[in-house]
């Protein structure tokens, strides 16, 4: 099957692993082949109202295809009797008309999409790195036109993680506060000086892992300047003002 956009490669393929079934779906996208792979989730009830009815799709493989062209669709229900394909949104984003999840008929399929590329998997939470240098309020702008949220970490694991998956470098040893060893999160206390709060769930911070001598509300002449978090070269956190050219972590649920 082809069109002007994509070519669609392989069939309704499904594969056991476990107790779980994935779909795969193979295709070509601008001439370059792809695949992505979507778990069936055994009709759980979705974890969002936010809801789109997508065009009616002939097979599980073309609605599949339609969530994945829509970068904010986490999972998708496809009702293979009338061909009704509804993708499920896990962020609300502006040009789209939510409507209510469905009742999940017996006969249809649920499945969850896979990170996809440019992102990495880590306890089911997708994470993608952002290579320009932008602003603290530009970095949380792209990830939120990729339907994802500035990092918020909760615990060691996680930060160590993120710090050896995308920012630590042999050269940043010696380097820790230079762009090309740091990158923005989501912590901030633009709303109450001290008080840090990770941006999109709006939370309190509990667990922390400050550098030496930081944060800097130790220095009244620094503080109110230096609002915004990031996780610096050797792993640690560092306030600083929101207005410095850093790299950035997105991240979104799957």
């Amino acid at each position: 099957m082809q069109n002007m956009h994509y070519c669609i490669y392989g069939r309704n393929i499904m594969t056991k692993l476990s107790n779980t079934f994935f779909l795969i779906v193979l295709f070509i996208f601008d001439c370059e082949q792809r695949e992505v792979y979507y778990s069936d989730l055994a009709n759980k009830e979705a974890p969002s109202s936010l809801v789109v009815f997508y065009e009616r799709a002939s097979t599980v493989t073309s609605c599949g295809v339609k969530c994945l062209n829509d970068n904010c669709c986490i999972r998708f229900i496809y009702n293979k009797m009338n061909k009704q394909c509804v993708g499920i949104h896990v962020l609300e984003k502006s040009g789209y008309s939510y409507q209510q999840v469905p009742p999940i008929s017996p006969v249809a399929q649920q499945f969850v999409k896979g990170c996809g590329s440019d992102w990495v998997e880590f306890q089911g939470h997708c994470y993608s790195y952002g290579q320009q240098t932008v602003t603290w309020f530009d970095a949380k702008l792209r990830c939120q036109n990729m339907c994802s949220y500035l990092v918020e970490i909760d615990d060691r694991e996680e930060s160590d993680w993120l710090f050896k998956t995308f920012v630590e470098k042999g050269s940043c040893s010696t380097n820790l506060y230079t762009s090309n060893c740091s990158a923005w999160t989501g912590g901030n206390d633009l709303v109450n000086e001290g008080h840090y709060v990770m941006d999109h769930s709006n939370t309190s911070i509990v667990f922390t892992n400050w550098h030496t001598g930081e944060p800097s509300l130790h220095d009244p002449s620094q503080a109110p300047g230096r609002d915004c978090i990031d996780i610096i070269g050797n792993g640690k956190w560092n306030d600083r003002p929101c207005s410095h050219n850093n790299k950035f972590i997105c991240e979104k649920i799957i």
